[in-house]
C-alpha cells in the first residue's frame, strides 16, 4: 500500500512539474516564434502547427519548402531512430540559422529564445524583420497551394466600359 501512494505522488510531481515547464518554456517559445512569424508577414498560427511551422520557418528563412518538409516529417520521428534524430539536429540547426539571418536581433534575444524563451517574449518587440539577404527559392509545388490558402484574397472589380455614342 505505501509503494502505491509513494508512486502516485510521484505520478502527480511529475505532471506539476510538466506543466511548469510547459508554461515557463513552451508556450512562451510559441508566442516569440507567432511574433516572429507576423513580423515576416507569414500567418501566426503557423507557428503552432508541427510539420507547417518548419516549412514557414524554411520560407523565411529563403529555403526551399521541401527542406521545412523533410524537417517537419523528421522531427515527428526524432524518437524512433538516432540517424534520423542527428538528421534532424543537422538540418533544424541549418534552417534555424538562415531563419535568424532574416532578422535584425542581439545574440541575446536568440539564446533567450533557446534557453529562457519567457525572456525572449519580452525582447521580442525590439526585433526587425530585414527580409532580405538573398533570393527566393523557386515556389515548391507543394507549398504553393498552402501559400495560397492563407493569402488574404483580395476581390477583383470588371473594368467598366462606357456605352459608345453614336
Amino acid at each position: 500500500m505505501d509503494s502505491n501512494v509513494q508512486s502516485v505522488s510521484t505520478l502527480i510531481v511529475l505532471v506539476l512539474f510538466g506543466i511548469v515547464l510547459t508554461f515557463i518554456y513552451a508556450i512562451p517559445a510559441a508566442i516569440v516564434m507567432w511574433k516572429l512569424y507576423v513580423k515576416a508577414s507569414r500567418p501566426g498560427w503557423a507557428a503552432i502547427v508541427p510539420v507547417y511551422s518548419s516549412v514557414v520557418e524554411a520560407q523565411i528563412g529563403k529555403q526551399s519548402a521541401w527542406l521545412g518538409v523533410i524537417a517537419g516529417v523528421l522531427m515527428l520521428f526524432t524518437k524512433d531512430n538516432i540517424l534520423i534524430s542527428i538528421t534532424y539536429l543537422v538540418l533544424g540547426i541549418y534552417l534555424l540559422v538562415k531563419f535568424i539571418k532574416q532578422y535584425q536581433a542581439s545574440v541575446g534575444f536568440w539564446i533567450a529564445l533557446l534557453l529562457l524563451p519567457i525572456a525572449a517574449a519580452f525582447m521580442v518587440k525590439n526585433v526587425t524583420y530585414l527580409g532580405g539577404g538573398g533570393s527566393t527559392p523557386p515556389a515548391s509545388p507543394v507549398a504553393e497551394p498552402i501559400v495560397a490558402a492563407t493569402a488574404p484574397v483580395e476581390p477583383t472589380v470588371p473594368p467598366v466600359i462606357p456605352p459608345s455614342v453614336q
